[in-house]
């Protein structure tokens, strides 16, 4: 590995990690179990905007899996190359994982953090 191959690595985690973490910077934060509660009662226009956005997020996740994978790195999760997963998979996987910690009192902002440590558990690497 290059000295700029791990300077680009760095600097693509920080932003990936900045990007997973962030939240709103004012006012009171939502929980995950007011997220989920407004997920069940919306219209399935809004449901698919969160699927979109979930698939957005797994994507994302994907590429920096693949690139630390490139550099030498360890994967963090190994999906079968094969799958695709859709939006609408990838908020059941993060569903899951929260129901299953019993973590609904989290702040909202840390459904990247569910979505990631869904995909570990679903897909661990041998």
């Amino acid at each position: 590995m290059t000295f700029w191959e791990i300077v680009m690595f760095k600097k693509l985690s920080i932003v990936l990690a900045l990007l997973i973490f962030s939240g709103p910077a004012w006012g009171e934060q939502p929980t995950i179990k007011q997220f989920l509660e407004e997920y069940d009662s919306a219209s399935q226009t809004f449901k698919q905007r969160i699927h979109d956005m979930f698939r957005a997020s797994q994507s994302g996740m994907h590429w920096s899996n693949a690139f630390q994978k490139k550099l030498g790195g360890k994967e963090l999760y190994c999906k079968p190359i094969f799958l695709k997963i859709t939006g609408e998979q990838a908020f059941r996987i993060f569903r899951d994982n929260v129901e299953m910690r019993k973590k609904t009192n989290q702040p909202a902002h840390n459904t990247g953090m569910y979505l990631l440590n869904g995909l570990m558990k679903t897909f661990p690497c041998l």
